[in-house]
């Protein structure tokens, strides 16, 4: 379960790694797209188990804005 990063975060970690990148020549940088925050990692799940887990997630909402602060 994951939640996708809003466009201005995305934008800023575009132009840190843009920053980084000549600093940093080893590491491996992957595209800010494809980034987003893992709530919770399932793993492998056999096939017969991922429509329980999928009912489960689907009913899962906040009607107020959720707060994280990294650090």
């Amino acid at each position: 379960m994951a939640l996708d990063l809003p466009d201005e975060v995305r934008d800023a970690v575009r132009e840190l790694i843009a920053k980084l990148r000549p600093i940093c020549k080893s590491a491996r940088w992957v595209r800010p797209e494809g980034m987003h925050v893992t709530l919770k990692f399932i793993g492998h799940v056999p096939a017969e188990k991922l429509d329980p887990i999928r009912a489960a997630l689907a009913g899962v909402r906040s009607s107020a804005a959720v707060e994280m602060h990294f650090r």
